[in-house]
């Protein structure tokens, strides 16, 4: 066998093969390159994903504010008008005392102060109560509603704040149900507090699946 440089015929010659291989395998290796985007591709999406849901489930934790907050309210709204405890909504005259105490007879200020466990409250006295009752309540309404539209906008995992919430919001929304409904009468605009209302009511049981919650 002959040994040393090739020739430049057999230079070309080679060349011509090698090239004319990859021309052959020109559609395979654009068919391999265009996989191996697509993965890429799916691989980055898959990672967005998953970020997205991370922070949503997490988020369902931590975007609510600090329990410690909540109990103080809570506990500020319970000394008088008995949030916490109480089981039933809020009656017709103890969301016109909250709203408009100034509007209420003497026998009804008497009647309420009997229940909120006031004593013998005087008028003004019975007012300044009503009002900060109905700021503290009006904050607490706020901050729910600002979580619910969290979830709503997709920003917090509803199946995780429903496991850890939906009792809370249920319950607390059937207590200041009627509260809301005079302030969008009042305010003629029956979009206040719409995101914690429409939550509640997607979360609410039906009679088919009570049972299981």
């Amino acid at each position: 066998m002959r040994r040393g440089k090739m020739s430049t015929q057999e230079l070309v010659s080679a060349y011509g093969i090698f090239f004319g291989n990859l021309v052959a395998l020109g559609p395979a290796i654009q068919a391999i390159v265009g996989i191996l985007m697509l993965i890429t591709i799916g691989l980055v999406w898959w990672q967005v994903v998953s970020f997205k849901k991370w922070n949503a489930l997490n988020a369902a934790f931590t975007y609510l504010p600090n329990p410690l907050d909540y109990e103080k309210i809570e506990s500020q709204l319970d000394e008088v008008i008995g949030f916490w405890k109480r089981k039933d909504s809020l009656s017709e005259l103890e969301v016109n005392a909250l709203l408009m105490p100034e509007e209420l007879t003497d026998k009804e200020i008497n009647k309420l102060a009997e229940k909120w466990t006031l004593g013998n409250a005087f008028r003004d006295q019975f007012m300044k109560t009503c009002n900060e009752q109905n700021r503290k309540l009006k904050l607490y309404i706020n901050m729910l509603e600002s979580y619910c539209c969290a979830i709503n906008l997709g920003v917090v995992d509803e199946r995780a704040a429903r496991v850890y919430y939906e009792y809370k919001f249920i319950s607390h929304h059937l207590k200041v149900e009627p509260y809301i409904n005079k302030m969008r009468t009042l305010l003629a605009d029956n979009t206040i507090w719409c995101e914690f209302d429409n939550t509640v009511k997607k979360w609410k049981p039906t009679p088919q699946t009570k049972k299981i919650f």
